[in-house]
């Protein structure tokens, strides 16, 4: 869960989208699993769109580890959205943002223990897709998609949708993956649960 006080440390007072947003709790309800970010990702006819995925839990993870993610760059559809004019829409790249404190330090931003696997039960998985267009690119003038269809989507079971934010690493998602039963259950915990061998709070803990 998040700390908003941890939040306001950094930000001072916290505003998204024009000032209109200013608690985070408010965020998860469009930044949720389901939210892929189509609306803003270019839409482009010939081309292939991985439309990420804006859960809070991966994006905030993913902006705050920013330049030292290794997958780059790590490009959100932002506003403007996209248009015939304009199909590449407005991108922003959150992997270039440098942040100020020390990622290792989950308690920075959750409230206490919160964030320690396993997570409560029910949770949904956060989703991926590659968007492609169907449309014939001679059939106009110009080179926005009008018809777009999902060509594939990956769900990222909760706890591996968090960690992964971060642990953006192909061997750390390969290990999540590994650690993960093919009916969605996660064995985070038996590992890095509190208490385990490799709990969260111990291998995160920072340098002296």
């Amino acid at each position: 869960m998040i700390d908003a006080k941890g939040c306001e440390s950094c930000h001072f007072k916290l505003e998204a989208h024009g000032g209109a947003r200013n608690q985070a709790d408010y965020c998860t309800l469009c930044h949720n699993p389901e939210n892929v970010n189509d609306d803003r990702v270019a839409r482009f006819e010939s081309a292939s769109i991985v439309a990420e995925s804006v859960d809070l839990r991966v994006m905030i993870h993913k902006i705050h580890m920013g330049e030292h993610l290794t997958q780059q760059p790590y490009v959100l559809g932002g506003f403007p959205v996209p248009n015939k004019a304009n199909p590449a829409g407005t991108p922003v790249d959150f992997g270039e943002v440098r942040y100020p404190g020390d990622q290792k330090a989950c308690w920075a931003c959750h409230k206490a223990g919160t964030y320690l696997p396993p997570l409560a039960q029910g949770l949904l998985p956060s989703k991926t897709q590659i968007l492609g267009c169907t449309e014939d690119p001679a059939a106009d003038a110009d080179d926005y998609c009008d018809v777009r269809t999902v060509d594939s989507e990956t769900a990222t079971p909760p706890v591996s949708a968090a960690c992964t934010g971060c642990h953006d690493m192909p061997d750390a998602v390969a290990h999540a993956e590994t650690m993960t039963a093919s009916s969605g259950v996660e064995a985070c915990g038996t590992c890095h649960g509190s208490g385990a061998a490799y709990d969260v709070d111990v291998v995160h803990a920072l340098d002296p």
